[in-house]
C-alpha cells in the first residue's frame, strides 16, 4: 500500500501475507506507522485531507474515531477498492489547479 500527495509520497507499506486488514491493523500498520508522520512531516500545521475508499477497515467506527482524535480531515469515497488509498493536499492553489485541469 502507499499514498501520494501533490508534493510527496509515503513509503510503500507491505502487509504480511495472511494478515487481514481490519480496523485495528489498519490503524496500527497504516495510520499510526505511516500516515501520521507523513502528514506532520509534509504539511506541518497546514490543513490537509486524507482520502480513502469505503473499505470496511476505513469506515469502521474505531477508525473514524482515530481521525477525530487526530483532528484530521477525511474525504471518503463510496468505492471499495481494497488496495487503494491516497493522501490529498488541496489548499486554495490546489483547488484552482484541479478546477482548471478538470
Amino acid at each position: 500500500m502507499g499514498g501520494i500527495s501533490a508534493n510527496s509520497r509515503t513509503n510503500l507499506i507491505f502487509v504480511p501475507s495472511g494478515v487481514k486488514i481490519n480496523s485495528k491493523t489498519y490503524r496500527e500498520l497504516i495510520l499510526d506507522a505511516e500516515v501520521k508522520g507523513f502528514g506532520c512531516k509534509n504539511f506541518g500545521n497546514t490543513s490537509w485531507t486524507f482520502q480513502q475508499d469505503g473499505a470496511p477497515a476505513h469506515t469502521a467506527n474505531a477508525t473514524q474515531q482515530w481521525f477525530r482524535d487526530q483532528k484530521m480531515a477525511t474525504l471518503q469515497s463510496g468505492l471499495k477498492s481494497y488496495g487503494l488509498f491516497c493522501l490529498v493536499h488541496l489548499g486554495a492553489e490546489g483547488m484552482r489547479k484541479f478546477s482548471r485541469k478538470y
